[in-house]
């Protein structure tokens, strides 16, 4: 399932993954109908090869050092992404 969202919505048809599990997950509160849960995989890509995102679910993308994205003010990102940053962080320091 990772793989085909990876093709669809960042037209990587073959990503390597850090891990073949979730790095983190994350859930809320969708409203009254529904919860929203996330799913967060690290894969390994070259700046060039994301080239494209989709637009209906993406407004953005941008890339930034780790260390960036924790100096970053959480309000500008998804409020799990400064957790999430220093998972991976610790995880790069033992692997």
């Amino acid at each position: 399932m990772v793989e085909r969202e990876t093709a669809e919505e960042l037209r990587l048809p073959t990503v390597t993954f850090f891990g073949r599990r979730p790095l983190r997950h994350s859930h809320a509160d969708g409203g009254r109908s529904h919860t929203d849960v996330s799913f967060w995989f690290v894969l390994r890509a070259r700046r060039q090869e994301v080239s494209w995102f989709d637009p209906g679910e993406y407004t953005a993308v941008e890339w930034l050092p780790w260390r960036r994205v924790l100096a970053e003010p959480i309000q500008r990102l998804d409020p799990h992404m400064h957790r999430f940053t220093r998972k991976l962080l610790a995880a790069a320091t033992v692997g």
